[in-house]
């Protein structure tokens, strides 16, 4: 049988393909596929087809997001990757791609993108996950993410809005929300102000670690809660991108293991109008 065979240049940082009549394929060590190439060119005969294939970042997506849920609904167009119409946030789809080549986990990562591609809001879809990495807020194996609450000490919120629809959740005459562990907040999205240039409004809100337990105060409580990317209605960019506003969460804990603040630093971080506007 005859040999059938490519010449390649291998280094650790790159490997070059030089395919039949074709420019040469040059191809990172951090592609998804480098391993794979690798291990196909030390085999007797290269599968050419094949070996064409996987040097192709695109079809490495492809390759990919086809064996995940996702797959039906992936299509690529001129280098740029598409979920049911929509065009998916590079963040992400690098992200994506660097835990592939690295063995990581990468299926909370799809399943996030998933959720967050039902989000009918462009500029969550845009923003959510940079504002998770400068959170350090994680995600949950089915694609949610967490993130934090600052409540008062019986479990209300601090302030109330009386004019917000709360669809799911107990209210008192204030407006207020209970958040007991185990409670399913929702209220009406159209309730939510969905503008992030508008730092301070109408919605329910999750924040980062930090600005929450500045937000709980020293005499309130800081809870986990639990929240799915397709109900993010904005990030606003105020507060250095610190807290979002949501239509539902869950609460699912509540962190007791850490100081809480001086009313001195609650005071420096946070304006009355922050106070006055939002849950």
């Amino acid at each position: 049988m005859k040999n059938t065979t490519i010449p390649y240049m291998l280094s650790d940082s790159c490997l070059t393909l030089f395919f039949p009549g074709k420019a040469p394929k040059p191809v990172n060590s951090d592609h998804a596929n480098f391993s794979v190439l690798v291990a196909e060119l030390n085999k007797e005969n290269h599968d050419i087809p094949k070996l064409e294939e996987l040097s192709s970042i695109e079809n490495a997506v492809r390759h990919y997001m086809g064996a995940t849920t996702a797959g039906s609904n992936m299509t690529i167009t001129d280098g740029e990757v598409f979920y049911r119409g929509n065009s998916v946030h590079n963040v992400v789809v690098d992200k994506i791609l660097a835990f592939m080549s690295k063995g990581h986990n990468y299926q909370p990562l799809v399943n996030f993108l998933e959720r967050l591609l039902q989000n009918p809001s462009k500029n969550s879809v845009d923003q959510l996950y940079a504002f998770l990495e400068n959170g350090n807020m994680p995600l949950t194996p089915e694609g949610h993410f967490l993130g934090y609450k600052g409540v008062g000490e019986d479990y209300w919120s601090k302030t109330g809005n009386c004019s917000t629809v709360v669809l799911q959740g107990e209210v008192d005459s204030q407006g207020r929300i209970l958040n007991k562990i185990g409670a399913k907040v929702e209220v009406q999205r159209n309730s939510v102000c969905d503008n992030p240039d508008v730092g301070c409004a109408e919605g329910v809100h999750v924040g980062s670690f930090e600005y929450a337990r500045g937000w709980s105060g020293s005499g309130g409580r800081l809870l986990l809660v639990k929240v799915d990317p397709a109900q993010v209605v904005s990030v606003p960019h105020c507060c250095s991108h610190q807290k979002l506003r949501c239509c539902f969460y869950e609460v699912v804990d509540e962190i007791t293991d850490v100081p809480k603040p001086i009313e001195e630093e609650i005071v420096t971080q946070y304006t009355q109008e922050d106070i006055d506007d939002s849950y």
